[in-house]
């Protein structure tokens, strides 16, 4: 690995050859990405309640008190 450096450091280097790596970097951390983003669509009066994991919602009943 330390000799095709050596030997390609004017490429590695030079504008294309950082883009280039840039490009793949990014590439890779996407494919290693855990992050999921979760979404939800809520309209009118409705109430989205979303969670990563565990969720206790309590209403009250009409004519609860």
């Amino acid at each position: 690995m330390l000799d095709y450096i050596k030997e390609n450091a004017t490429w590695i280097f030079s504008g294309i050859g950082v883009t280039a790596l840039t490009v793949l970097f990014f590439f890779l951390r996407g494919l290693f990405k855990k992050e999921h983003p979760q979404k939800q669509k809520v309209s009118g009066s409705s109430v989205g309640i979303q969670a990563g994991r565990d969720a206790n919602v309590v209403t009250k009943k009409k004519g609860a008190r």
